[in-house]
């Protein structure tokens, strides 16, 4: 049956009524078929790919700081909060690449970006349960004729609604799924072989340009007070203030719900496609089993079938090792991409919504200009398999020397208690010292101050100071050792020594250089990937490997930053004397830590890209670089056939035919 113009009904925009395969019918809808082409299909899909990175990678990882102070949370916690929406995904992916591999995408891809907008909006949702937000505190000063901790436990309770972000990080994880494989697969299906790299490079560039975007929005909705309306005097810096970090969530969350829509109503395959689906196996990994596969039209149709499709995928070393090697990849640049804000903001002593507005462009530029170039460079070099995985192995070397920025440690801020002296103590033991014994101080406030000797303290109280100027000004603290008139804080941290070597210029412009370098490979390993194994079991390879990436990479890779960041604190927070987040961070550990954890992860993806190579074994008659007669027909007489004449090592050579 066709619709207008001679397009058959499976290949029209509409709407699919019935659940039965044999029973459910299309109906047409005209007036969106100008979106069934190949770049109106990359457009729609693309701008799915901006809003969840958008979301996911750039609201919540600018965020984090933010919910930290907000809610008590330690990092590991946080971290925890970003893995949620790996972790659903992992349990989704098989599931939706085996059948959706086969099934109708489209339905799979609308109804996943639906759920992942409402998981957006679910995240917003404990700014409008939890108690209203207070600045409390701000003028707290030592009170002597207090015995012990004024401390309220109002919000003992606040830590409590982690729980709703966990869930709705698992609605998104499992929204987000068909993105990233049968979105994937269903752009490669519907163009030219040698066209395909470039339709990654632009989705996987657009995928990247949403966290930059979504840094840069929440760096400056951030500025805003969580109450909107509400002015507050204090600074930004100060752990007190707290940003409007749910607004965006709430306003995006509804504009993902929008755009899910038109992806529901888009047909099976597009218009005039089918011959690009021909002969596209020219490079995949030598195998009998894989061979039976692909000669086998029907397979992977029935549930029965998943056992030897699971075979296929792991018989295919090659496919194991790049997917291994993608698993580092991923645990980097997510544990980066979720306590970069964080690592910029602690090492410079930046305000939250600054620190994401650099990581925000740095990842725009660097994440997307990087996938983007990726896709360009296998299409103009048109790069084999083989070509691919060099090219993985050099850039992933060049990306990891170019992390070592993160040796750069700036000198930390005299902090009381942490690594300078109270008056008339001779070592360090904490924020509690004789100078404030019996102030009644509230450890759970981190309100940080200047003190006039240049040392920051906890909060007011802590630095004993008597009597409030104004609101932003303590006199009279008898830990600042002087007369009456010098003894005196003002809210802030102490500015301390400038940070050597560039500073936060010179670190950013070389982690903009080592985001770049990564996300370059992502591309052609994505390529490499969807060629290696047959053509009918591609949707079900990447979901394989993003399984491989969620379990072993994203999702530890934020705990593990996490974990290694709680080990670089000096000072901890507390809420109703249950240790809560961070207050004070040691500079030099958290360089240490870092380096130590991303060159380990760095030499580990390179060995498996090199294993990825030298396991490889294509097909006899692999041509020397990817051209577009690999999806010709063989009735298309306008491409000269090619003999091949000798094999050396993985890449034959060939010759034009003039016979």
């Amino acid at each position: 049956m066709s619709v207008e113009n001679d397009v058959p009904l499976d290949e029209t925009c509409g709407c699919e009524v019935g659940c039965v395969p044999k029973s459910r019918k299309r109906i047409p809808l005209q007036i969106f078929q100008c979106c069934a082409t190949p770049p109106g299909a990359l457009v729609v899909l693309s701008l799915a790919a901006f809003l969840q990175g958008f979301i996911v990678n750039g609201l919540i990882n600018a965020s984090i700081t933010t919910l930290e102070n907000r809610f008590h949370l330690q990092s590991s916690e946080a971290g925890l909060i970003a893995s949620c929406y790996d972790i659903a995904s992992c349990l989704s992916l098989l599931v939706v690449t085996y059948f959706g591999g086969r099934g109708h995408k489209p339905l799979w891809l609308g109804w996943g970006i639906v759920t992942l907008g409402v998981g957006s909006i679910v995240f917003s949702l404990p700014h409008f349960l939890a108690p209203a937000h207070e600045i409390t505190n701000a003028d707290e000063t030592c009170s002597l004729s207090v015995n012990g901790s004024t401390t309220q436990c109002a919000d003992a309770t606040l830590r409590n609604y982690r729980y709703a972000f966990y869930v709705a990080q698992l609605l998104t994880g499992i929204g987000a799924t068909p993105l990233y494989t049968l979105g994937i697969t269903y752009l490669d299906e519907n163009v030219r072989q040698a066209s395909s790299s470039l339709y990654h490079g632009i989705y996987y560039a657009l995928s990247i340009f949403g966290p930059g975007v979504g840094f840069l929005v929440a760096g400056n909705i951030l500025s805003i007070y969580t109450i909107l309306g509400t002015t507050v005097n204090i600074p930004e810096t100060s752990p007190q203030f707290i940003g409007a970090w749910w607004l965006p969530f709430l306003l995006f969350g509804i504009l993902t719900v929008l755009v899910g829509i038109p992806i529901l109503l888009f047909p099976w395959q597009l218009p005039g496609t089918e011959e690009v689906r021909k002969n596209r196996e020219n490079e995949m990994h030598q195998d009998k089993v894989a061979c039976e596969v692909q000669e086998n039209c029907e397979f992977g149709k029935k549930i029965k079938d998943f056992p030897k499709c699971l075979l296929v995928m792991l018989r295919n070393p090659s496919f194991l090792f790049i997917s291994l090697a993608g698993a580092t990849e991923g645990a980097l640049t997510a544990g980066l991409s979720t306590f970069g804000p964080k690592v910029v903001e602690s090492l410079f002593k930046l305000s939250a919504s600054t620190a994401a507005v650099y990581i925000g462009l740095i990842a725009i530029i660097g994440g997307a200009g990087g996938q983007f170039t990726g896709g360009i460079i296998v299409m103009k070099v048109r790069l084999t398999v083989a070509g691919m995985f060099k090219f993985c192995i050099a850039v992933s070397f060049f990306s990891m020397l170019a992390l070592l920025i993160l040796l750069q440690s700036c000198p930390n801020p005299l902090f009381a208690g942490s690594n300078a002296l109270y008056p008339s103590t001779q070592s360090i033991n904490g924020i509690n010292a004789p100078c404030n014994m019996g102030c009644g101080c509230n450890p759970d406030s981190f309100n940080p101050v200047c003190g006039s000797n240049g040392i920051t303290f906890y909060n007011p109280c802590y630095a004993g100071c008597m009597d409030t100027l104004t609101n932003r000004t303590f006199s009279n603290c008898s830990c600042i050792n002087g007369n009456t008139t010098s003894q005196h804080t003002i809210l802030g941290y102490c500015p301390g020594e400038a940070c050597p070597s560039g500073g936060v210029v010179l670190f950013l412009i070389i982690l903009f250089l080592a985001l770049y370098l990564t996300f370059s490979i992502a591309i052609p390993a994505l390529q490499a990937t969807i060629r290696i194994v047959p053509f009918t079991q591609r949707s079900f390879a990447v979901g394989i490997q993003w399984l491989f990436l969620r379990a072993l990479g994203t999702i530890p890779g934020p705990i593990l930053f996490g974990f290694v960041l709680d080990k670089a604190c000096s000072v901890w927070g507390t809420s109703c004397g249950v240790r809560g987040s961070c207050s004070v961070y040691t500079n030099y550990f958290i360089s240490r830590n870092l380096v130590i954890l991303v060159i380990v992860l760095k030499i580990v993806g390179l060995i498996f890209y090199s294993a990825a190579y030298l396991t490889y074994k294509p097909v006899p008659g692999t041509p020397t670089e990817t051209e577009g007669v690999s999806m010709t027909t063989a009735t298309d007489h306008s491409v000269r056939e090619k003999t091949p004449v000798h094999k050396a090592g993985d890449n034959p050579t060939y010759v034009e035919d003039t016979s």
